[in-house]
This record gives C-alpha cells, structure tokens and sequence, in this order.
C-alpha cells in the first residue's frame, strides 16, 4: 500500500484543524430551544390573543435555561398578566427584556422592544436591581410587587 504524499496529509490535516475550531467556536443553538418551540405551539393552539399559563411557564422555564427568545416571549406574558401595578410590571418587564437584547423577532429586536416600554428612571432604577433568573428559579413566576430587590 502506497503511503500518502507529504501533501495531501498537510490538507487533510488543515481540514482537521478547521473543522475542530467550527465544532468548538462555530454557532450554536440556543438552550432549550425545544421548549420555546413547545410555547409556541400550545400558544397557536389556544384560542383568543391571550398567551395560556402552560406556555409561559415553558417560556419561563427556557428563560430559566438562558434562551434569549424565551425571554422576549415572557415579557408577553408579564405584559397580559393582572399581577402588581402597571409600573411593576413594566419593571419586571425591561429586567427580562434587558436578557433578549440582540434577540429579533420579526424585525424588532428586544432593545427595540424594551425601549418601547417607556419605562421611568424609577422603573428602570428598579429593573436593575431585579435578579431575574435567580427570582424566577425561587419564586416561580413573580408577582412584581412582591419582588425583593
């Protein structure tokens, strides 16, 4: 069996090189994306423009895991929700928000849409001493008011 010229093993060996720095560095999914794709479902799924407790609940749950879309979609769902004061919950909503910023959807990025928030220097004052992911894995889903900052 002839050996392999000189050459041939420098490509191959590029090759190698290339595809283990891809695998390592290259782009990666985001966490528990299953469960905002299961969110989404049961939300088509239900009737009416309200999102239903079992999808914010996965929503929640891959915000919990880092996933910047399950961010965006639970600050829907502190938006519908009747739970504290529209100022809490508009806090409650620019911390979530804060995690999705370079996060598109349809063109509207989670800046974009914290921003639209209007929220006051109060509200965003308080935003910022909210620990969301480590509220979320306490307390469940918050109710803003109560949120010990």
């Amino acid at each position: 069996m002839a050996a392999i010229p000189n050459h041939v093993e420098k490509v191959i060996f590029v090759a190698f090189v290339i595809a283990a720095v891809w695998y390592e560095f290259g782009p990666k999914s985001e966490p528990q994306a299953d469960l905002v794709t299961q969110a989404d479902v049961a939300a088509l799924q239900a009737p009416g423009s309200q999102i239903p407790e079992a999808a914010c609940a996965l929503y929640r749950d891959a915000l919990v895991a880092g996933n910047r879309l399950g961010a965006w979609h639970f600050a829907d769902c502190i938006a519908q929700s009747m739970r504290g004061s529209a100022s809490d919950r508009r806090a409650l909503q620019y911390a979530v928000l804060s995690l999705a910023l370079d996060t598109q959807v349809n063109g509207l990025s989670g800046r974009a849409k914290r921003d639209a928030l209007h929220a006051s220097p109060e509200e965003i004052a308080r935003a910022d001493a909210i620990d969301v992911i480590g509220v979320l894995r306490t307390q469940g889903v918050p109710d803003p008011a109560q949120i010990q900052n």
